[in-house]
């Protein structure tokens, strides 16, 4: 018997969660990846990526109105790292951009679905229980309609880096029959460079966010000198398709909508 799943599954019973074995050759499970198909949402995921532990306060201050401004509308599925971290209070300290797509969605028709790799023990929060996934006490997000932990086994740990293929590949397959996918790129480390240049590779379209600075910066400036570079299915690096790249400031909200409009994830 299959569980109940449907795109208001997190208002009724809380966050769907799950766990996979690299390892043991397990995909994204069934009732997670077709919430993209729930009722009133329209074929369309778009990947929320970039810096979390790093990021510029000045940065930071100016994304809940940015993103909340530039997704106006949307109707889709906003996927990110489903992490955030919590107060006593069990209220959010600080804002990430993984809180990206629950923040959306709380004034949009779409869901939140997230993916994120175990890097380290997990544990349960001795207040209020909920996962927390290191020694920060960084928690997967309840808010979030549904989640994945990527692991490699249960005895080992991945890096940070440790769910990109999974989710990546997602996309591309998706894509594949007929939806509109892409990922949104601010600020981040090696790990969002590997995101970035990893979509690319895969023919999956990039809104790199200029003045978000660290990697989606040098990304861009690359890009401009035509020194940004993929490896080909022959295995011969060429210039990343212009085609594939929007830039857009992180100060302008209706430049990421018009991004998002023109390359059809908005309607």
């Amino acid at each position: 018997m299959q569980p109940k799943h449907d795109t208001m599954i997190a208002r009724e019973r809380g966050s769907q969660f799950h766990v996979i074995n690299l390892s043991a050759g397990e995909t994204l499970p069934a009732s997670f990846t077709s919430m993209v198909s729930g009722e009133g949402l329209e074929p369309v995921l778009v990947r929320i990526t970039g810096g979390c532990g790093k990021i510029d306060q000045a940065v930071q201050a100016l994304l809940p109105d940015f993103y909340r401004g530039g997704f106006q509308g949307f109707k889709g599925t906003l996927f990110s790292g489903a992490t955030a971290n919590f107060d006593e209070a069990n209220e959010y300290h600080g804002f990430m951009v993984t809180q990206v797509p629950p923040l959306v969605a709380e004034g949009n028709r779409c869901i939140a679905l997230g993916t994120t790799p175990r890097t380290d023990m997990m544990t349960l929060d001795k207040v209020h229980g909920g996962v927390q996934m290191n020694a920060d006490r960084t928690r997967l997000d309840h808010n979030y309609h549904g989640i994945v932990v990527v692991q490699q086994n249960a005895a080992d740990v991945l890096d940070w880096d440790g769910d990109l293929r999974v989710y990546l590949d997602w996309m591309k397959a998706l894509q594949g029959i007929g939806f509109k996918v892409a990922v949104t790129a601010m600020n981040g480390g090696g790990v969002t460079k590997k995101e970035i240049y990893g979509a690319l590779q895969r023919g999956i379209p990039v809104i790199a966010i200029e003045g978000s600075l660290r990697e989606t910066d040098a990304f861009i400036a690359a890009f401009r000198k035509g020194e940004a570079k993929v490896t080909g299915a022959d295995g011969e690096e060429r210039p990343v398709d212009p085609a594939l790249v929007s830039i857009v400031p992180i100060n302008d909200a209706s430049r990421l909508r018009a991004a998002l409009v023109a390359r059809g994830l908005i309607a």
